[in-house]
Order: structure tokens, then sequence, then C-alpha cells
């Protein structure tokens, strides 16, 4: 880190990579995956992957993310949509700052050629940079996002749960689409800022490192490091 070392404790630091998935996986995400996974090997971090495999709604598919999650022992829930590619630095990067910042996120461009990123932020109020130059936004899209498990506890907590008939057992009701008042007309609100919101009302800050570059997998890579 450039200003000074985080230093996460071997014993407290586990992560279950959370993967929503289609039909299928860009060869672009699966070689960030498998390089990530062995870096976390190197680094003696323990590591699982929860990939939930042709979820047609994408609310589903992440509530079943984080009812897979809560049934590890991790410390970190890592969620990675399934169009991501990524490098395993930035991937430890986050994970040794989530010591720090107990939601960390990074974003990445929309598929259009105008490469736009969806950064929402804070209403009213400057955020300068912390000292790892990351800085507070109220959300984002949650394709690369990492949180510790006392963040997820807390949402599920106040979300509740719902009954899943296909699995036969509750499962975490976190995620949704919704409408909310915006400069006077209801305006839909997707999942991830519906997320963003429930935990900051949990009382957590979100934190974005604007330091890692992440690639947008289409029939284009939109964006992507150097």
């Amino acid at each position: 880190m450039e200003q000074r070392q985080v230093r996460a404790k071997p014993e407290e630091l586990s992560v279950c990579i959370g993967l929503p998935c289609g039909a299928t996986l860009p060869w672009q995400t699966a070689l960030s995956l498998a390089a990530t996974v062995r870096a976390c090997a190197l680094k003696g971090i323990p590591v699982e992957v929860a990939v939930i495999a042709g979820a047609a709604i994408v609310t589903e598919a992440r509530n079943q993310v984080v009812h897979a999650y809560l049934k590890t022992d991790c410390s970190r829930l890592f969620l990675i949509d399934s169009d991501m590619a990524w490098r395993e630095d930035d991937f430890l990067r986050m994970l040794v700052l989530s010591e720090i910042m107990p939601v960390l996120c990074a974003s990445y461009p929309r598929k259009r050629p105008d490469l736009r990123h969806t950064i929402k932020p804070l209403e009213g109020i400057e955020a300068p940079p912390n000292e790892f130059n990351c800085r507070q936004i109220s959300g984002t899209g949650l394709g690369f996002t990492v949180m510790r498990r006392e963040v997820v506890e807390a949402v599920v907590a106040a979300a509740g749960s719902a009954y899943d008939e296909v699995q036969a057992e509750e499962i975490p009701d976190v995620f949704r689409v919704d409408t909310v008042e915006r400069r006077g007309r209801r305006t839909r609100r997707g999942e991830d800022m519906a997320f963003f919101a429930d935990v900051m009302q949990a009382g957590y800050p979100i934190w974005y490192d604007p330091s890692v570059k992440l690639g947008h997998v289409g029939m284009h890579v939109f964006g992507g490091g150097e």
C-alpha cells in the first residue's frame, strides 16, 4: 500500500468468492478466478468459491450467494460478477484493505462505447480520499465488492429470509429491485444500489478504490488495466 502497510491477521482472513453465473463463464473471468485462487493459496489465505450457476433472476442468484457464504466459516465475502476480468493483485489489495474498510468496492465501465462508470457519490458531502486513496460513496455496481462477515450478517438480519421451494429451506431475502423518490418522481433502483443503501442503513460506510481497473466482458472487454 502506498502510505502504510496493512497487516491482516492470517487466522482472521479467509474469503468466499461469491459468483452468480448464467449458462456460460467468459474465459477472461475463468482465468482471473484461477489466478486469484492460486494467489490466495500462495499467501496462505483460505478461499472458497460459491458459484451459483443457471439462476435466471439476478436478485435470486445474489441471495443464493449470500446463503452459500453464510454456510462457510470465511471472514470475508467477495462478490464478483461472472462477466468481470481482474488482476489477482487488485483482489488481494482489496481483501487486505477490508481490515480497515468493512465494505470496499471497485467500479467498472458499462458495456457501452463511452466506457462510463456508474458511481453514486455521497449526497451533499465532499468525500476526500483516505490514506489509501479510497473514498466514500453511496454506491456503484456490485460486481467487485468485498465485505466483512459482520456486514453481511447485519444486512441479512435486517432483511429477513424467505422460503425457497426449490431448495426447500429458508434463504436470505436481501436483494431486490425497487423504486425510490428522486427529484420529485419515482425512480427505478437496481439491486446494487438498493443493497448499498441497506448497508449504509446498517451503519457501514461504502468505500471505493479507484486504483483497481476492471474489465467488463461483453462482445468486447470494455476497459481494463494497462
